[in-house]
């Protein structure tokens, strides 16, 4: 059979080496048993973290990812695919209005779809797919805008915004380049940490780094 591991480049390395006999002996030892019993299946995994990296960090094992590497899809994240978050939203849409029985059929209006492909997305297709359910549960509305998804439009700047960057403007380049830097790296862990309600796995999920380098980046400018 198949077994599909999501995540695989966030298996703690003591489930890394378990697995890696798994697939190396073919055998399984079930919990509460000496037993052994063989099995015969296809791994298929997916992760969001950089593996060569992850190796490099030690934080996942070289074996275990030759082990597993055969053919290997990259899905670029949703933010760059604008076709394909429009067509998702309606799938998902159509998808959510057929589950939900008493919820009148719902649209998407301009606004919301401009909303949608100005988002980053952080959290890829999951994100979109419960924001999209969640919308048309809640919504009074049968035409969907941007504050029924929780998003807003942005507006271009007007010409000699400076967008708050005064405080940075009488500092020597170099060093207003770091101080800018570290306070968007600040604001961003905050709100990826508010929005996962402090879960630092989840946060590195969202923002797509390791939890491992997340948490060094947490000690690192303070955060609390």
């Amino acid at each position: 059979g198949s077994l599909f591991l999501d995540e695989i480049g966030d298996m703690p390395a003591p489930v890394q080496t378990r697995l890696l006999r798994v697939l190396q002996e073919g055998i399984v030892q079930p919990v509460g048993t000496d037993d052994c019993v063989p099995v015969d299946v296809r791994i298929i995994s997916a992760t969001h973290q950089p593996l060569e990296q992850s190796i490099a960090d030690k934080l996942f094992r070289q074996d275990l990812y030759f082990r597993l590497k055969g053919i290997e899809l990259s899905i670029p994240p949703l933010r760059t695919r604008h076709d394909d978050i429009v067509l998702l939203a309606h799938e998902f849409l159509a998808t959510a209005d057929t589950t939900e029985e008493d919820v009148a059929k719902k649209s998407l209006s301009s606004e919301a779809v401009s909303a949608i492909l100005q988002h980053t997305w952080p959290g890829n297709v999951r994100e979109l797919q419960q924001m999209i359910s969640a919308a048309v549960a809640l919504a009074d509305s049968q035409v969907l805008r941007p504050e029924h998804l929780g998003l807003v439009v942005r507006r271009p700047a007007a010409a000699g915004t400076n967008l708050g960057f005064d405080r940075y403007l009488d500092l020597p380049l170099t060093e207003a380049r770091a101080q800018l830097i570290e306070d968007f790296e600040r604001l961003a862990i905050e709100r990826a940490l508010a929005a996962e309600h402090g879960n630092v796995s989840a946060a590195g999920r969202r923002l797509q780094i390791h939890r491992q380098n997340l948490q060094q980046k947490i000690k690192q400018l303070g955060i609390r």
